[in-house]
């Protein structure tokens, strides 16, 4: 039986396949120490496509914060950043059609 998962917007269940994610975490660098990073990450497995927006990325203590003077302004950056997304995908979309 393939896994499924519940999109926490639409409450659709879904087969694990064409998914956009939220990851973020931290890491531990053998040289470097604790890196923390945050990414909206696009993955299909049909086709082995993947594309990723870094929000935040080798944070020398593992945390951070990102700091906006309004909901308004962080609400304009995430859009910022999905459409960035969107442009990778297009491209990675692009560049797995080549291959063919």
């Amino acid at each position: 039986m393939r896994k499924t998962w519940i999109c926490p917007v639409c409450k659709r269940k879904k087969p694990i396949g064409t998914f956009v994610c939220l990851a973020g975490g931290g890491y531990k660098a053998k040289i470097k120490g604790l890196w923390g990073f945050l990414h909206l990450d696009w993955h299909d497995d049909q086709t082995q496509t993947y594309a990723s927006q870094k929000l935040a990325e080798n944070d020398k203590i593992g945390q951070f914060e990102l700091h906006f003077c309004s909901t308004a302004c962080l609400h304009s950056w995430f859009n910022q950043m999905i459409a960035k997304l969107h442009d990778s995908i297009n491209e990675a979309w692009r560049e797995m059609k080549k291959k063919r």
